[in-house]
């Protein structure tokens, strides 16, 4: 059982962009409100950001997976 370590884009992208919604989305909780923008507006934002990105995030990885399957490296 050779297991060479390849570059895995996807799965790089996924984890990083899966991180930044996390991130975004637990920023959620510190919106506050200012003059320019009020709080609930602050905090749609906020969700809408951090689902999207961490849809991307997951969409990413899964394709990684699906990559490294096809490959015959995976598990």
């Amino acid at each position: 059982m050779d297991h060479k370590k390849t570059f895995e884009p996807f799965t790089i992208l996924g984890v990083f962009w899966s991180l930044f919604g996390l991130i975004v989305l637990v920023a959620t909780f510190f919106v506050r409100e200012t003059q320019q923008v009020p709080a609930l507006r602050g905090i749609v934002t906020n969700i809408i950001a951090g689902s999207l990105l961490l849809g991307v995030g997951i969409a990413s990885l899964l394709k990684g997976r699906a990559d490294r399957r096809k490959k015959g490296t995976g598990h």
